[in-house]
């Protein structure tokens, strides 16, 4: 149901349904487990779309330590964590901190996934953009 809010931009609504998500994830899983980085990813973008980006940052983060307890520094996931952070810093002008997110994107798409990926050619479309 989030994800339907988030898509129609019915962002209280969205973060209503993430928020319980998270709330059930927490209570039957491991803390650290990625279904619940999954919830913080859904919560960050949520506060990233309401333009609240240190709330967006902090869940991202979040999502991102788990993600590389789980799957260590070269998996998709992690990447698009990665994505997702530099993003942000990219929508605060702070471009030397949303670079170094978008290499680290790249590399580790390219690296897992090849060059020729639409997620490789999207993490390199967002290096370029520094350059």
């Amino acid at each position: 149901m989030g994800s339907i809010y988030l898509n129609k931009n019915m962002l209280d609504e969205a973060h209503k349904y993430f928020q319980k998500a998270l709330l059930i994830r927490l209570n039957d899983l491991q803390q650290g487990s990625p279904e619940v980085a999954l919830e913080y990813n859904n919560i960050g973008t949520v506060f990233q779309s309401q333009g609240e980006n240190d709330r967006a940052l902090y869940y991202h983060y979040k999502a991102l330590e788990i993600l590389l307890n789980c799957y260590g520094e070269e998996h998709p996931l992690v990447a698009s964590s990665y994505l997702n952070i530099g993003s942000i810093y990219q929508s605060q002008g702070k471009i030397d901190e949303a670079r170094a997110y978008f290499k680290k994107t790249f590399e580790i798409k390219e690296k897992v996934l090849g060059a020729d990926h639409p997620e490789t050619i999207v993490a390199r479309f967002c290096l370029e953009l520094f350059k």
